[in-house]
């Protein structure tokens, strides 16, 4: 709004006035008002969790909050684009980049969406949330497969797993929520817990805070700087998949595989 006048605005009021009527200026001048403030306002709280270096809408706790009272309507389809989408995820990213008859860590399952397939193609299956409804659902659900264990956990570390004892480590939806503290601590524990030259797929944001999905302040400048900082070597990156890059992620959102030297 500072690149005019105030006089500028009286005029422009006037012309609407004069071309579109009463009504439709009313709606469109309160339209502009509300999102300039919205503006303000989201530049004014962007800059309080930089400052005060606040986690916002993407804290562990209010992670688990959300998806504990999440509906889940559509169960372990929930957020698939298609049955299509779906099937290219898992033929042309996971199984094109997991081995068969290994030890997989799956974090954040939701209500499994990508478990189903894991626990068919893994050796042993650890499964990991933050969020007690999902892993209920999890045990109900898949419990009866005898290479498969569940654990709620504090959307950080990983306590209940061996050093070294994880060939591979799948996280889809999951990142794109959790702030890069977290994510570093997470980054700490698959150094220790993957075997020499295992394998890191998630799917993470890298565009910063969005009003998209409670997207967090992640971005790909600071991933690239956490995987240096630990170690990690990354093998791959991408956003488009499939014969032609038919299949995508949203334009905030990136696949990283990365691997542990």
């Amino acid at each position: 709004m500072g690149n005019y006048p105030p006089k500028f605005y009286f005029r422009l009021f006037k012309l609407h006035l004069k071309i579109n009527g009463l009504r439709w200026t009313l709606y469109f001048s309160i339209r502009h008002f509300l999102v300039e403030l919205l503006r303000f306002i989201e530049k004014r709280t962007r800059r309080l969790e930089k400052k005060y270096d606040l986690p916002g809408s993407n804290s562990v706790m209010e992670n688990a909050l959300k998806w504990n009272h999440y509906r889940w309507a559509r169960g372990e389809d929930e957020w698939n684009q298609s049955i299509e989408w779906k099937t290219s995820v898992i033929e042309d990213v996971m199984l094109k980049n997991i081995l068969p008859d290994r030890v997989v860590l799956e974090i954040g399952p939701g209500y499994g969406r990508w478990t189903r397939k894991l626990i068919e193609i893994s050796d042993r299956l650890i499964v990991v949330d933050v969020t007690d409804k999902c892993i209920t659902h999890c045990i109900d659900e898949f419990g009866d497969n005898t290479n498969v264990e569940f654990h709620v956990n504090d959307g950080r570390s990983l306590p209940f797993i061996s050093d070294r004892s994880v060939d591979f480590v799948w996280s889809f939806d999951v990142f794109v929520h959790i702030e890069p503290p977290d994510i570093e601590c997470y980054l700490q524990e698959f150094r220790r817990i993957l075997k020499p030259g295992g394998l890191v797929i998630i799917h993470h944001g890298v565009i910063g805070k969005t009003d998209f999905g409670w997207r967090s302040s992640l971005t790909l400048q600071v991933f690239s700087d956490l995987l240096e900082k630990h170690d990690f070597t990354l093998v791959e990156q991408f956003n488009s998949w499939g014969e032609n890059n038919e299949y995508a992620l949203a334009g905030s959102d990136m696949i990283s595989i990365f691997k542990r030297a």
